[in-house]
């Protein structure tokens, strides 16, 4: 059950990143955004296997889902000073791009 619960946290995290960023323009009814929604909603949903799969890692070994840089590569001083990167799990590294 503690599984489920912090599944549902993590995808909660997503929605409300989904919901900022509409919330964020003026023209909700605005295709060129509800086609960006629904591209990042879909990547959501292929990225659920994979965020089960780091929940249950998390809860068994304590690795964070979400880990700064410096987490898994300490010897670069970049990786200390870099706060706006981080890695998904070990394979998906993100960053803002603005």
């Amino acid at each position: 059950m503690k599984l489920n619960k912090m599944l549902i946290s993590v995808l909660i995290i997503f929605l409300m990143i989904t919901i900022s960023a509409c919330e964020k323009s003026s023209k909700i009814n605005d295709t060129e955004l509800i086609a960006i929604w629904r591209l990042y909603s879909k990547i959501r949903i292929k990225l659920v296997p994979y965020l089960k799969t780091l929940v249950q890692e998390a809860h068994e070994s304590g690795t964070p889902i979400a880990r700064p840089l410096f987490l898994v590569y300490p010897e670069q001083q970049k990786a200390w000073e870099d706060w706006q990167t981080y890695l998904l799990g070990p394979d998906i590294l993100v960053s803002e791009i603005w």
